[in-house]
């Protein structure tokens, strides 16, 4: 949490296991203060892709996984309908015709405990602009701006979801939403969901490119933390 502030989080995961250590089979045990975990973040594939999967054990959400000891056997099931299908060994792959923003859960069993991660279905045309991008230069403004407060933290996503961090602590984001962006004209378009602080006036309508490895947003205002006249900017990006 920040000082003094109420902070809203967006929900991006389901995951990890049972309150107690699997320990449900013959053989099987895992470390002290382990827990059954099938991933801390929603898994993002594209139609056609196949991803092999992998459950372990973990010390809390956001810890590494380690690998379950020998004798803890895993079975894997998905929700009903999803598009997408997973053998014995976890190896999963989504339908070829699978729509793009589908979302559907996959469920790893191992005795009396069961982790649950969320699946995405992404866009593979949005790779060139996803990731977590910082402001590598000032932006460019009209009309002209004084020194702005730089956004440290753009994140796309291949979910088509992102969000904007002025100043990063943890988890926590200014504000975020979903976008579209069309790989042939660059338009890019943001439309917020939620926010712990959305800067009034901002215009989340432009374009975006990739050039030299930097991303270049135009014809946008990101906003600033405090309040601050709405202004159509270029940011330059770098990850």
């Amino acid at each position: 949490m920040m000082s003094g502030r109420t902070c809203i989080f967006p929900i991006l995961i389901v995951t990890l296991a049972a309150a107690q250590p699997a320990a449900a089979q013959r053989g099987c045990r895992l470390p002290a203060g382990q827990f059954f975990s099938l991933g801390t973040t929603p898994l993002e594939i594209a139609p056609g892709e196949t991803r092999q999967l992998s459950a372990g054990g973990s010390v809390g959400p956001y810890a590494p996984m380690e690998p379950l000891p020998r004798g803890c056997g895993v079975r894997y099931t998905l929700d009903p309908r999803a598009p997408a299908r997973i053998d014995a060994r976890g190896r999963l792959a989504v339908s070829a015709g699978a729509p793009v923003g589908a979302e559907f859960r996959v469920r790893a069993v191992m005795g009396r405990d069961t982790a649950v991660r969320e699946v995405h279905v992404v866009d593979p045309h949005l790779a060139s602009v996803t990731g977590t991008w910082g402001q590598a230069e000032a932006a460019r403004c009209t009309p002209a701006a004084g020194a702005l407060e730089p956004v440290r933290e753009l994140t796309l996503r291949r979910d088509g979801r992102f969000s904007v961090t002025f100043t990063p602590f943890e988890t926590y984001n200014d504000y975020w939403g979903r976008y579209t962006w069309n790989a042939a004209t660059g338009a890019l378009s943001m439309r917020v969901e939620g926010g712990n602080r959305v800067p009034a006036g901002i215009d989340l309508d432009g374009t975006a490119r990739v050039e030299d490895r930097r991303l270049l947003l135009d014809g946008l205002w990101l906003g600033q933390p405090e309040p601050s006249p709405a202004r159509a900017c270029r940011y330059t990006f770098s990850r």
